[in-house]
């Protein structure tokens, strides 16, 4: 992979730690952001986890004439990364690796390939059944809570995470014209203190259209 030849740039993280992407109509998210960015300001901290519900609650509020944004939300939980994706009526859930926008449909079984359990380092791949999905009659927590089918996190190091989602865009821009000439990648990590964290900004070149 090929970085650009721009400084990396070192920017302070929000004290919430939490990044919202959005694709869909511009205006509409646009909108999007100003509500969750003043939601967001009125309190202190938020969880990764309650940012993720606050977000699922604007969205459903606004259910009858909705946004047109369909939106991937992310950050720390603990000492992980937390994703969860959403529909534009506020229906969510926690996922391993998400996506949305242009290609998204070409984007998201590679990411899923990349980041399996059985898929190795080196490129290869052993086609198995993931040894750490949950069966359906683990799944129930309670009388109405289910637990995630399959895990809701990445296991890889930082430089392995960035150069399979740099090859994943690689892949999928050779197919789709609308996905861009460039890639740029936040890496979030966490803080000493234990909240916020600090973010690293990466920009590698794809193919020119």
């Amino acid at each position: 992979r090929g970085e650009s030849t721009d400084d990396a740039l070192l920017t302070d993280v929000t004290s919430q730690g939490t990044f919202v992407a959005s694709a869909g109509c511009a205006a509409d998210c646009e909108a999007l952001k100003r509500i969750v960015q003043t939601e967001l300001s009125a309190r202190s901290f938020l969880s990764v986890s309650n940012a993720a519900t606050l977000l699922g609650q604007v969205l459903y509020s606004k259910r009858s004439f909705p946004f047109y944004s369909f939106c991937v939300l992310g950050g720390l939980k603990g000492k992980r990364g937390a994703v969860y994706v959403y529909d534009a009526i506020g229906s969510f859930e926690q996922v391993a690796v998400g996506c949305a926008g242009t290609g998204r449909e070409m984007m998201q079984p590679v990411l899923d390939r990349f980041f399996s359990s059985s898929c190795r380092r080196d490129g290869t791949a052993e086609y198995r059944r993931d040894g750490k999905a949950v069966l359906a009659e683990h799944q129930q927590v309670g009388s109405v809570t289910l637990q995630p089918p399959v895990q809701t996190y990445v296991d890889c190091e930082v430089e392995e995470a960035v150069g399979m989602v740099v090859k994943a865009y690689q892949a999928v821009c050779e197919r789709e014209i609308g996905v861009g000439d460039e890639v740029c990648v936040c890496v979030v990590k966490s803080s000493s203190e234990g909240k916020g964290g600090r973010m690293q900004v990466l920009r590698f070149p794809l193919k020119q259209h």
